[in-house]
């Protein structure tokens, strides 16, 4: 019961208001689309053509969230207490989309950017600090007061612990958020440089974010394969 959040370009050169252009996508124009996927068989459960800003306003008018939170519960709607992880990247994840998710039966577990708010600055890794490869630091956050939703009642915790956040050093520092891991989950995984094999410790939830994260990317992959993009000549 993993789902995959995130964004997908299908591929557009025609006149179109809302057209977009992205210069890291492999497909820099089209029509950006937000969707949800199966982790294990990318079947899109469901998705959102972004339509430019009247998109934004209406998901933030509607769900009264933020736009990466509101795309992530308005895409996960239909599947709302029924105890599904959702895998997101850094455009999405947030303390308070983790709280959101969590008052609908839901976890989550995905990269996350240090400026966002509720994200403690002592976990992250500074360049003064000269961490080495596989160093770890976390620490657990508190859902807001009078936000905890029955569902945490039902499921205790060993403590009163909500999330975890967690900065791992890899070649950069990956910072991530997870509603779902423990903190004793800290085994080893190799390394593979030009030098050989290298036993590093890798906590299980980066192992698990690129276990379940390709949902969407798969799918897109797949919809490649049956473009509906047809030749034709210009009048």
């Amino acid at each position: 019961m993993n789902l995959t959040v995130d964004e997908q370009i299908v591929p557009f050169k025609g006149r179109l208001s809302f057209k977009q252009y992205i210069k890291a996508k492999p497909v820099r124009f089209g029509i950006k689309v937000w969707a949800a996927a199966d982790s294990v068989t990318s079947f899109v459960t469901d998705f959102s053509v972004y339509t430019g800003k009247a998109s934004q306003e209406h998901v933030e008018t509607t769900l009264n969230q933020g736009m990466s939170t509101g795309v992530v519960l308005k895409l996960t709607e239909a599947l709302w207490n029924r105890g599904y992880r959702v895998y997101t990247d850094n455009f999405y994840t947030s303390p308070q989309l983790a709280q959101a998710l969590w008052e609908k039966e839901m976890h989550l577990v995905g990269t996350i950017r240090t400026n966002r708010k509720g994200w403690p600055k002592e976990v992250g890794y500074k360049p003064e600090y000269k961490a080495s490869r596989g160093d770890c630091r976390f620490c657990f956050l508190l859902f807001e007061p009078n936000s905890i939703s029955q569902f945490m009642n039902i499921y205790r915790w060993k403590t009163t612990r909500s999330m975890i956040a967690m900065s791992w050093m890899d070649t950069n520092a990956v910072n991530m958020l997870s509603t779902i891991h423990e903190t004793e989950e800290f085994p080893l995984a190799q390394y593979v440089t030009r030098y050989g094999s290298l036993p590093i410790q890798c906590p299980n939830i980066v192992k698990d974010y690129h276990s379940y994260m390709h949902g969407v990317d798969l799918a897109d992959q797949l919809r490649g394969s049956y473009t509906t993009l047809l030749p034709g000549n210009k009048w």
